[in-house]
Protein backbone atom coordinates (compact mmCIF):
# COMPACT_ATOMS: atom_id res chain seq x y z
CA UNK A 1 0.00 0.00 0.00
CA UNK A 2 1.28 3.49 -1.36
CA UNK A 3 1.93 5.94 2.01
CA UNK A 4 -0.35 8.95 0.55
CA UNK A 5 -3.34 6.30 0.39
CA UNK A 6 -3.24 5.63 4.02
CA UNK A 7 -6.27 7.47 5.79
CA UNK A 8 -5.12 8.97 9.12
CA UNK A 9 -5.95 7.45 12.66
CA UNK A 10 -8.92 7.98 14.34
CA UNK A 11 -6.94 9.52 17.32
CA UNK A 12 -4.63 12.23 16.27
CA UNK A 13 -1.83 11.38 18.37
CA UNK A 14 -1.87 7.67 17.13
CA UNK A 15 -1.92 8.39 13.44
CA UNK A 16 1.26 10.60 14.46
CA UNK A 17 3.11 7.24 16.42
CA UNK A 18 2.44 5.66 12.91
CA UNK A 19 6.06 6.44 11.09
CA UNK A 20 7.16 3.08 9.25
CA UNK A 21 6.67 -0.41 10.03
CA UNK A 22 4.04 -0.65 13.25
CA UNK A 23 3.26 -3.92 14.10
CA UNK A 24 0.15 -2.82 17.10
CA UNK A 25 -0.32 -0.29 19.59
CA UNK A 26 -0.28 -1.45 22.96
CA UNK A 27 -1.22 1.78 24.97
CA UNK A 28 -3.42 4.81 24.39
CA UNK A 29 -3.43 8.80 25.63
CA UNK A 30 -6.34 9.68 27.68
CA UNK A 31 -4.37 12.66 29.33
CA UNK A 32 -2.24 15.45 27.11
CA UNK A 33 0.35 18.19 29.10
CA UNK A 34 -0.31 21.51 27.41
CA UNK A 35 2.08 23.79 27.33
CA UNK A 36 1.20 27.42 27.21
CA UNK A 37 4.16 30.72 26.98
CA UNK A 38 3.86 32.73 30.08
CA UNK A 39 6.61 34.52 29.76
CA UNK A 40 9.35 35.83 31.99
CA UNK A 41 8.39 38.97 33.24
CA UNK A 42 9.48 42.53 32.79
CA UNK A 43 12.28 44.82 32.55
CA UNK A 44 10.65 47.78 32.80
CA UNK A 45 10.70 49.46 36.39
CA UNK A 46 7.80 51.63 35.93
CA UNK A 47 3.97 50.84 35.08
CA UNK A 48 2.74 53.87 33.08
CA UNK A 49 -1.20 55.59 32.79
CA UNK A 50 -2.95 56.08 29.50
CA UNK A 51 -0.71 59.44 28.70
CA UNK A 52 2.74 57.58 28.98
CA UNK A 53 3.59 58.73 32.07
CA UNK A 54 4.93 56.85 35.20
CA UNK A 55 2.44 56.09 37.58
CA UNK A 56 3.99 53.49 39.99
CA UNK A 57 7.42 51.93 40.42
CA UNK A 58 8.30 48.75 40.17
CA UNK A 59 10.60 47.43 42.17
CA UNK A 60 14.41 45.79 40.80
CA UNK A 61 13.98 42.37 42.47
CA UNK A 62 11.99 39.81 40.98
CA UNK A 63 11.75 37.27 43.78
CA UNK A 64 10.69 38.07 47.21
CA UNK A 65 10.83 35.65 50.00
CA UNK A 66 12.06 33.00 47.97
CA UNK A 67 9.09 33.03 45.49
CA UNK A 68 8.81 34.62 42.02
CA UNK A 69 5.76 35.46 39.77
CA UNK A 70 4.40 32.33 37.99
CA UNK A 71 6.21 29.68 40.19
CA UNK A 72 3.85 26.80 40.87
CA UNK A 73 3.02 26.54 44.32
CA UNK A 74 0.79 25.03 46.80
CA UNK A 75 -0.94 26.93 50.05
CA UNK A 76 -2.24 25.19 52.94
CA UNK A 77 -4.52 28.25 54.33
CA UNK A 78 -5.31 26.37 58.27
CA UNK A 79 -7.69 29.43 59.15
CA UNK A 80 -9.24 32.55 58.56
CA UNK A 81 -11.68 33.54 55.25
CA UNK A 82 -9.19 31.75 52.74
CA UNK A 83 -9.18 28.50 54.68
CA UNK A 84 -8.42 25.65 52.62
CA UNK A 85 -5.81 24.04 50.07
CA UNK A 86 -4.37 26.32 46.86
CA UNK A 87 -3.11 24.87 44.26
CA UNK A 88 -1.47 27.38 40.77
CA UNK A 89 0.37 30.46 39.48
CA UNK A 90 2.01 32.78 42.25
CA UNK A 91 2.02 36.25 41.99
CA UNK A 92 4.66 37.85 44.48
CA UNK A 93 4.40 41.28 46.50
CA UNK A 94 7.52 42.73 48.57
CA UNK A 95 4.85 42.71 51.60
CA UNK A 96 4.93 39.28 51.89
CA UNK A 97 1.07 38.95 50.38
CA UNK A 98 0.88 36.66 47.51
CA UNK A 99 -2.02 36.04 45.11
CA UNK A 100 -2.66 32.73 43.87
CA UNK A 101 -4.83 31.99 40.46
CA UNK A 102 -6.31 28.48 40.46
CA UNK A 103 -8.38 26.47 37.93
CA UNK A 104 -11.28 28.15 40.29
CA UNK A 105 -9.79 32.05 39.76
CA UNK A 106 -7.77 34.23 42.01
CA UNK A 107 -7.31 34.36 45.60
CA UNK A 108 -5.75 37.01 47.03
CA UNK A 109 -3.68 37.73 50.15
CA UNK A 110 -1.99 33.91 50.95
CA UNK A 111 0.97 35.30 53.46
CA UNK A 112 4.07 34.05 51.91
CA UNK A 113 4.51 31.53 55.22
CA UNK A 114 1.48 29.41 54.40
CA UNK A 115 3.16 28.89 50.45
CA UNK A 116 4.69 25.29 49.32
CA UNK A 117 7.32 25.56 46.23
CA UNK A 118 6.19 22.84 43.67
CA UNK A 119 7.84 23.90 40.76
CA UNK A 120 9.99 27.31 39.19
CA UNK A 121 8.38 28.95 36.86
CA UNK A 122 10.16 28.84 33.65
CA UNK A 123 8.30 30.71 31.38
CA UNK A 124 5.22 28.50 30.16
CA UNK A 125 2.10 27.91 31.73
CA UNK A 126 1.36 23.78 32.10
CA UNK A 127 -1.86 21.97 32.07
CA UNK A 128 -3.52 18.76 31.49
CA UNK A 129 -6.69 17.64 29.22
CA UNK A 130 -8.34 14.67 28.63
CA UNK A 131 -7.56 13.39 24.95
CA UNK A 132 -10.49 14.05 22.95
CA UNK A 133 -11.54 11.70 19.78
CA UNK A 134 -11.01 13.22 16.46
CA UNK A 135 -14.20 12.60 14.42
CA UNK A 136 -14.02 10.77 10.95
CA UNK A 137 -14.69 12.86 8.20
CA UNK A 138 -16.94 11.59 5.52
Amino acid sequence: MEPHSLRPAEDPHIGRSAVGKLDAITETVTTVLVAGCAGRGTHTRTRSDKHGFPRLHIPRQKQFFGYATGDLVRAVVPTGKKQGTHTGRVAVRATGSFNITTTHGTVQGIRHKHVRLLQRADGYAYTTQPERARTAAA
